[in-house]
């Protein structure tokens, strides 16, 4: 009986430990689903902070190049604005000085700032002269760029008056409606050959209306490419005047003068003629200036937006790295409980084999018990029986002597 007692109290304690294993089991199991839920999930981490590393490194070079770009820019903006100020500055020069008539003679001066009625101005401010040929005629034209157009001769002789008045010089005037002047008709020898250029009066540009005034100053001047062609023509020439780009003139006489001007800033039409490079070359400027600054513009709002998202990425990388530390350190935390649980599971399965084999010992032992009482009870059966074959005998004996004794 005290061998059953133990084989319950052994089967109690199996059914615990193995209620314990079905629990470590579980335990294990979820530990071990949590350790490769988040081995997964390292394993994205990393990817996604390598592929955001990479990003930041771009990123890095990125914003370095545009800083470097709006650098230059700047650089280049200050460079040009500088020369945009210095273009300006010599075309207000130049405009005072053309405003003020500088390079004029006292008499222009004088009558063009008392802007008289009738006076349209001086025949060098009212024609345009192609690049290159400016010097050609001013050149021909000598003082008659200082002569006054004006519309009538009642004009001329109001402006005579006010020089007379106030002493302040001579002037040429050329009335509109006065002035008469033929074109100069030219043989085609001369218009054929590859030193002539053309005819001044035909080069320059001017208003419908002057074309008798210019015609009067330039009719009979001929632009040539240079020196020798001017003295080659001026030997089959009618009368006309021959002018190189450089200035040097060959009259019909064969007269030849030359040579350079001592102060340019006097040159009348060249003056002009910078103005007009100026106000392009003051535009052109001014237009790279504009686009700079918007390129400027887009530069920096390229430089913010990739600095904020150079920021936003760094912000997500470092969320990222925090979260990989924290799971790393969570995977560390459950190596070492799914370890410790593995050998909880260990021993509770070492103590369920220890429980099993004294069950099996205790039921062997039990067994053996049981055919040893089996054994004994039917010795105890035989020994009964015996017995009880004895005492009939002996019954039967004790009846025999009693019976024989009441015979005697």
């Amino acid at each position: 009986k005290g061998y059953e007692n133990l084989k319950k109290t052994l089967l109690r304690r199996r059914e615990e430990l193995e209620e314990l294993r079905d629990e470590n089991s579980e335990a294990d199991r979820q530990i071990s689903d949590s350790l490769s839920g988040n081995l997964q999930e390292i394993e994205e981490g990393e990817d996604k902070a390598e592929r955001l590393r990479t990003k930041l490194s771009e990123l890095e070079s990125s914003i370095a190049k545009t800083s470097q770009n709006i650098k230059d820019k700047e650089e280049q903006l200050a460079r040009e604005r500088l020369e945009a100020g210095r273009i300006q500055t010599r075309l207000h020069t130049i405009e005072e000085m053309e405003s003020n008539y500088e390079g004029y003679n006292l008499g222009v001066r004088s009558l063009m700032k008392r802007d008289l009625s009738g006076i349209r101005g001086v025949t060098a401010e009212l024609m345009e002269v192609p690049k290159g040929y400016e010097l050609a005629v001013e050149t021909a034209m000598g003082a008659s760029l200082q002569n006054v157009i004006c519309e009538s001769d009642k004009d001329a002789k109001r402006a005579v008056k006010f020089l007379k008045e106030n002493r302040v010089g001579r002037i040429t005037f050329l009335p509109i409606t006065s002035i008469r002047a033929g074109k100069q008709s030219i043989n085609d020898k001369i218009k054929d050959d590859k030193g002539f250029v053309g005819m001044a009066v035909d080069i320059v540009k001017f208003d419908k209306e002057l074309a008798n005034i210019y015609s009067y100053l330039l009719g009979r001047v001929a632009i040539v490419k240079d020196m020798d062609s001017a003295i080659r023509l001026s030997k089959i020439s009618q009368g006309l005047r021959f002018v190189t780009p450089e200035g040097e003139i060959v009259n019909a006489s064969g007269a030849i003068t030359g040579g350079a001007y001592k102060n340019k800033s006097a040159n009348l039409l060249e003056r002009k003629a910078e103005i007009g490079d100026l106000e392009k070359g003051l535009k052109a400027y001014n237009l790279s200036i504009d686009k700079m600054v918007e390129e400027l513009s887009k530069l920096k709002a390229r430089q913010t937006d990739e600095r904020d998202m150079f920021n936003d990425l760094s912000s997500d990388f470092r969320e990222t790295d925090l979260n990989l530390n924290r799971l790393k350190s969570l995977v560390e935390s459950e190596k070492i409980r799914a370890e410790e649980q593995s050998k909880s599971l260990k021993r509770v399965e070492s103590e369920l084999a220890e429980i099993d084999k004294q069950t099996e010992e205790a039921d062997e032992l039990i067994l053996k018990l049981n055919n040893q009482a089996e054994k004994l009870q039917n010795e105890i059966k035989k020994i009964q029986s015996n017995t009880e074959t004895v005492l009939r005998e002996i019954d039967s004996i004790k009846a025999e002597t009693d019976k024989a004794s009441e015979g005697v």
